[in-house]
């Protein structure tokens, strides 16, 4: 997952597109987490590189393939502003 930042290369630019990605293990107390065991933020500079990296990323489409039959449930995709509430 981490190393997507720079794997995922846009292809009218040939540069990385991704600001940051940032993640870790879920440290969480009880039971509030739907079981889920890690958690990831993806950031990017506008909803354009975002489409471009769900839509069409060749190595997102490739990691997604990858690691799908090894999570236990269905993953959670949010998609928020920061801080707009």
């Amino acid at each position: 997952m981490m190393d997507l930042g720079k794997n995922c290369i846009h292809s009218t630019t040939g540069k990385p597109y991704i600001k940051s990605i940032r993640g870790g293990r879920n440290i969480a107390k009880g039971n509030r987490s739907a079981n889920r065991t890690h958690a990831f933020v993806v950031e990017f500079d506008n909803a354009e590189d975002r489409d471009y990296y769900l839509d069409v990323d060749e190595a997102h489409s490739a990691f997604v393939e990858f690691v799908a039959p090894m999570l236990a449930s269905p993953n959670i995709a949010v998609d928020f502003r920061n801080d707009e509430f």
